[in-house]
């Protein structure tokens, strides 16, 4: 949270280098709320992709055969959905990120 309002922090505010205050940087409405909105969907996808799964399967659990090795899964789920980011961030950096989105995009 701190990182993300450290983003927009910046991105709304420039510093003067003359004079050292802070100023206000105008953006349009626009832009403004695409950056809002981009930033709110990247928070729902990671909500959708590392909190919910663990939620959800304590029910699917509980209405199925309990199993008390069910977290097994969310750990395993995490500890892939890192490989892969770290794997895939590393391979951004070599090969240009443009190639990562747009294939991310289909």
């Amino acid at each position: 949270m701190a990182v993300l309002v450290r983003v927009i922090f910046i991105y709304i505010f420039e510093s003067d280098r003359t004079s050292g205050d802070i100023m206000f940087f105008s953006c349009s409405i626009a832009t403004s709320s695409t950056t809002f909105t981009s930033l709110m969907m990247m928070y729902e996808s990671y909500l959708f992709t590392l909190i919910m799964p663990a939620a959800v399967l304590a029910y699917i659990n509980a209405e199925l055969e309990p199993d008390p090795r069910y977290p097994w899964i969310t750990v395993s789920w995490n500890v892939g959905a890192a490989i892969i980011v770290t794997v895939g961030g590393r391979l951004a950096d070599i090969f240009g990120r443009r190639w990562f989105l747009l294939t991310g995009a289909l």
